[in-house]
């Protein structure tokens, strides 16, 4: 969970999807989200997921 800078809490709102892997290539492949301030609406994209 992330804080944003007006103290309000980032909640995820949109996962990257995996791109054609294997299953052991998707275990070392580091998805990014789109995360929204649940106070001031803020959005922050390319943030870590997995």
């Amino acid at each position: 969970m992330f804080k944003c800078t007006c103290g309000g809490i980032m909640i995820v709102k949109e996962i990257e999807p995996y791109p054609p892997l294997t299953s052991q290539e998707k275990l070392s492949y580091d998805r990014k989200c789109t995360v929204e301030c649940s106070t001031c609406k803020k959005i922050i994209t390319g943030q870590k997921y997995d």
